[in-house]
Formats: C-alpha cells, structure tokens, sequence
C-alpha cells in the first residue's frame, strides 16, 4: 500500500500534464484557424485590390485618351478663334471708321435738333402755363379723392372686423347652445332610464308583462309618431319627441 500512493501521485501528474497538452493543442487548432481565417480574408481582400486598381487604371487609360482627343478639340478651336478674332478686328476697323463719320453727321443734326427744341420749349412754356395750372388743381382734387376712398376703406375694413366678432361670437354661442341640447338630452334620458327602473320595480310583474307587451304593440305600430309631450312622475323633466 506505501508504494501505491507514489504511483498514484504519478498518474495524477501524467494526467494534469495530458489536459495542459490538449488544452493547448485546442489553442493552437483555434489559432491556427484564426490565421487560415485571416489568411483568406487577406487574400480577399487582395483579389479586392487588384480588381480595383485595374479599374482604375483602365479609367487613366480613357481619361488619358479623353484628354488627348479634348486638347486636339482646343486646338483646332483655338486656331478657329484667332482666325474670327483677326476677322472681327478688321471688322472693327471698319465700323470705327464709319462711326466716326456718323458722329460728325450726328454732331451737327444734334445741334440743329438742339435749336428747335429751345424754340419748341419757349412756344410750349407760353402756351401751356395755364394748362399747368388746371392740371395742379386737378390733382389736388383727386388727392383729395384719394383720401376720401381711403377713409371709407378704412371704415368698411372697420365695419368688416366686427362683423367678423359677430359672427364668431354667434358661432361661439351656437356651439355652446348645442352643447347644452346635448348635455340636457343625455340628462333626459337617464332620468327616461331612471324611471323605468323606479316604474318596473313598483310594478306587479303581471302589469310589468302587460305594460312591455302594450308598449311594443305602440311602438310597431307608430314607429314615427307626431310629437308627443309626457311628464313622468318623480322627475322633474318632460319627454319630449318628434317626428323624424
């Protein structure tokens, strides 16, 4: 029995040291899946990269080519340009030649204009004095017009605001008269359900029975009847109803 104990302190160990290997051989089984994960994912993202290079590159390529043919385009426009810039400035050259001659020409007809019109303007300074004055005193009794409209503007602006608070108090009251029918009707017929319930509990269930049976006979046969007026005993209310 003494020589069992060391053995079994042995075995003990042996296990103790299998789990810590297993244990790590798990970690490394799960590292080693780790980096085949990253692996992959690396090279995803590679196969990534290179198609988005080659797209960009091939972009380069037709910008490169686009860019070619545009600079050919600004060169053949520009030659264009000069040749309409020499053009126009020959033209230009004309036109200031031929309005400098009409300049004179508009010089000397301006100065003749010049002499009519003052002659012009003291024969109509002349004649037209009195017809200024006319027109002033015209003008003042349409300001004065003006003024009047606008006052009476003002006073139907006026009269229109409170026919607006009229109508919104007519309104307000309508509303709160409504409200009132409604809270008086509801009134009514909790004190109509009142009532009945007084009634049948005061009633003999034979009269009960005889009541039920004659109000249904009523009711079917005048489902619309004209309007009607009842006061109910115990209530200070009246039931009223009409035709619809």
């Amino acid at each position: 029995m003494p020589e069992e104990a060391p053995i079994e302190e042995y075995r003990e160990t042996l296990r103790i040291q299998a789990a810590a290997v297993a244990a790590q051989q798990i970690a490394l089984e799960e590292e080693e899946a780790r980096l085949h994960q990253r692996r992959n994912d690396l090279q995803q993202q590679e196969e990534q990269l290179a198609a988005h290079l080659a797209e960009k590159q091939r972009q380069v390529q037709l910008w490169s080519e686009y860019t070619k043919a545009e600079r050919e385009t600004l060169r053949k426009e520009k030659i264009d340009q000069d040749k309409r810039v020499a053009r126009r400035e020959q033209e230009f050259h004309h036109a200031k030649e031929e309005l400098a001659k009409d300049h004179q020409k508009v010089t000397v007809e301006r100065q003749r204009i010049n002499q009519i019109y003052q002659r012009l303007r003291q024969r109509w300074q002349r004649q037209w004095a009195a017809e200024k004055e006319k027109y002033q005193k015209h003008g003042k009794a349409l300001q004065a017009e003006a003024l009047r409209l606008e006052k009476h503007e003002s006073e139907l602006s006026a009269r229109e605001a409170a026919l607006r608070d009229e109508a919104l108090q007519l309104n307000t009251r309508r509303e709160l008269e409504t409200r009132q029918l409604q809270e008086d009707r509801t009134a009514l017929v909790k004190d109509q359900e009142g009532w009945r319930r007084r009634r049948s509990l005061n009633t003999p269930p034979s009269r009960r029975k005889n009541a039920r049976s004659r109000a249904a006979t009523a009711s079917w046969r005048t489902p619309g009847s004209s309007s009607c007026k009842r006061n109910m005993p115990g209530t200070g209310n009246s039931m009223r109803c009409r035709r619809r």
